[in-house]
C-alpha cells in the first residue's frame, strides 16, 4: 500500500475533444480528474499575453489547453487572469486549484478549491479535491471532513468514498476503511470505464491484514480493469509468493515487468522479487539474470528516465 504522503503518479492525457461537457483525465493509481464543464467548445487555444482583446473565454480555453499539456505555470496565469476579469466562476476556480496542484503548490491549490466551494456550495467536486489535498498532506481530520461533505452533497461519485477509505486506512481505522472501499468499488463498477484503483488498494489492504483469498479476488479484478497497470500483477506476485505458489508468482511478476506503465524504479522492484522466486525454485541462473536486469534499471546511463509525471 502506498504511504499516505506519497501519492500516485498521474499522467495527464492529451485530448482533442471539445471542453464542453465533463472530460475525464485518467490517473495512474488513485484518482480520476475531470475537467469542469462549460469552458467553451473552441479548439483555438492561442493566448497572447500582450493582447488587449483578451476575453474570459480565450483565457479559459488557453488555460485548459496548458493544463492538459502539463504546463501548470501557464495554466495558472490564464485562470488567475480569467478570475480577475470575472471573479464569479466556480469551475474556473476549480481548474485553478487543479493547476496549482499540478504545479505541486498545495497551499495555493487549497485556496483555489476553497474559493470554488464558496462560489458554488452545491458542487461536491471542490470539496473532494480539497479533501484529497488534505489527505496527501497527512491532515487526515481535515480530509475526512471535506470528503464527507462531498458525499453529503452527492453520494454517487466513487472518488470521495475511495479517498475516505484511504484516509481511514492511513489512520488505522480498518473497519471504516473497508466500508469506504466497498462503497467506492460498488459505485466505480457502475461506470462505463471503471478505475482499477479501488479494487487494487482494497486488495492490498486485505493482503496486509492476512486475508489472502479475498485479496486475490480484488487484485485479480483490478488487473482485469487495467491490464496495462504494473501494480496489480506485482501485488499478485507477492501474494502468490506468500502462498508458496512459486509458478504463479513467476507468471505475475513477468507480467508486471512487461507492463507499459512500469518505469525503471518499478521494474527494479519487480526483478528483485523475481530473483527471490527463482532462488526459491532452485533456478540460480535465472535468478542471476533477474538481478542483472535489476541492476540495469538502477543504472541511469543504461535506462532513460521516464516522462515526468504529476504526483498526487
Amino acid at each position: 500500500m502506498l504511504a499516505a504522503a506519497a501519492g500516485p503518479g498521474i499522467p495527464i492525457e492529451e485530448s482533442t475533444a471539445p471542453i464542453s461537457g465533463t472530460v475525464s483525465v485518467r490517473t495512474d493509481r488513485r484518482a480520476i480528474i475531470r475537467l469542469p464543464e462549460q469552458l467553451g467548445n473552441s479548439r483555438r487555444f492561442a493566448y497572447v499575453v500582450s493582447s488587449k482583446k483578451e476575453t474570459v473565454a480565450d483565457l479559459n480555453e488557453a488555460g485548459a489547453r496548458f493544463f492538459r499539456n502539463q504546463k501548470p505555470a501557464e495554466a495558472v496565469k490564464c485562470f488567475r487572469r480569467s478570475l480577475q476579469l470575472d471573479p464569479k466562476q466556480p469551475k474556473v476556480a476549480k481548474l485553478l486549484g487543479l493547476s496549482e496542484q499540478l504545479g505541486e503548490d498545495h497551499e495555493k491549490a487549497k485556496k483555489a478549491f476553497t474559493l470554488a466551494c464558496e462560489l458554488d456550495p452545491n458542487d461536491p467536486e471542490p470539496r473532494y479535491y480539497l479533501g484529497r489535498v488534505y489527505y496527501l498532506e497527512n491532515f487526515f481530520a481535515q480530509a475526512i471532513e471535506e470528503l464527507q461533505k462531498a458525499i453529503q452533497i452527492d453520494s454517487r461519485d466513487y472518488r470521495p468514498h475511495y479517498y475516505l477509505a484511504l484516509t481511514f486506512e492511513a489512520e488505522g481505522r480498518i473497519e471504516a476503511a473497508e466500508d469506504g472501499y466497498r462503497q467506492a468499488i460498488q459505485l466505480n463498477l457502475k461506470r462505463a470505464q471503471p478505475d482499477f484503483s479501488p479494487d487494487y488498494n482494497y486488495g492490498v489492504l486485505l493482503a496486509r491484514i492476512g486475508r489472502l483469498e479475498e485479496s486475490e479476488k480484488y487484485l485479480r479484478r483490478s488487473n482485469e480493469l487495467d491490464p496495462a497497470a504494473w501494480a496489480p500483477p506485482f501485488e499478485l506476485g507477492k501474494l502468490y509468493l506468500r502462498k508458496d505458489n512459486l509458478s504463479g508468482a513467476e507468471r505475475e511478476l513477468i507480467s508486471a515487468a512487461k507492463a507499459p506503465t512500469a518505469g525503471p524504479k518499478e521494474r527494479s522492484r519487480i526483478y528483485h522479487l523475481l530473483a527471490r522466486v527463482y532462488f526459491a525454485l532452485g533456478r540460480e541462473a535465472d535468478a542471476q539474470r533477474a538481478l542483472a536486469a535489476r541492476e540495469e534499471q538502477d543504472d541511469p546511463v543504461k535506462v532513460p528516465s521516464p516522462p515526468s509525471r504529476l504526483a498526487y
